[in-house]
């Protein structure tokens, strides 16, 4: 049986309930929302579904946590599942949390922030999580290929080129394999020269709109 995609909310429960019940009511139906309140709740979480090789989209943090920042623990979570969106939780008019959110963007730990959702229903905060959540599914979700990735799963080179193709909108398959990395194009294995040179080709093309993401 295939699992949905997890969607996971790590929030102080004192005042999750906003954000889970928005969540919930408009994704439960194609991905499983997971609620944590701490860093270490979410790394045991996340490790799990990681040994149990579940696909996490997305994972929405707020900032204010009790044991770290969310800027520290998105950084963690790239570790445990590269592909999954990262994006932090922010709260309208928090006048300190530029600084940390210019330095985690430069570092690459988030993908993009949000303002909490305010009176339901929000429809700003929905459109930017869709746009997240196609985002990820682009690259992870299955159908039409031009290019397919074998690779090892949790592999750098692997996570590298997901994101490259799906980041300007190629359509591609991801196989997981014991070891190193293929790119297939119409069937054809690519050499390792071959493959750079694509991702060359690919970095230096103008990026439409449409294939633009949130970093």
């Amino acid at each position: 049986m295939i699992l949905e995609p997890v969607l996971l909310l790590v929030h102080d429960p004192r005042a999750r309930d906003c954000v889970e019940a928005e969540l919930r009511k408009r994704y439960a139906a194609d991905y499983q929302v997971i609620t944590t309140e701490s860093v270490q709740e979410t790394l045991g979480v996340l490790g799990q579904l990681r040994d149990d090789r579940r696909q996490v989209s997305l994972v929405l943090a707020d900032q204010w946590l009790p044991e770290a920042t969310g800027t520290e623990l998105l950084a963690r979570v790239r570790q445990l599942h590269p592909a999954a969106r990262r994006v932090l939780l922010i709260t309208w008019g928090d006048q300190t949390i530029a600084e940390p959110i210019l330095r985690a963007t430069v570092l690459g730990d988030i993908d993009a922030y949000v303002v909490k959702p305010g009176t339901p229903p929000d429809e700003h905060f929905h459109r930017f999580v869709t746009e997240q959540l196609d985002e990820w599914g682009r690259s992870n979700l299955p159908g039409l290929e031009t290019v397919r990735v074998v690779g090892e799963e949790w592999a750098a080179r692997s996570h590298e080129l997901r994101e490259l193709l799906g980041r300007n909108g190629i359509p591609f398959g991801f196989y997981p394999a014991a070891a190193h990395v293929t790119v297939l194009v119409r069937g054809r294995s690519l050499a390792d020269s071959m493959s750079d040179y694509l991702i060359r080709a690919i970095e230096s093309a103008p990026t439409s709109p449409s294939a633009t993401g949130s970093r």
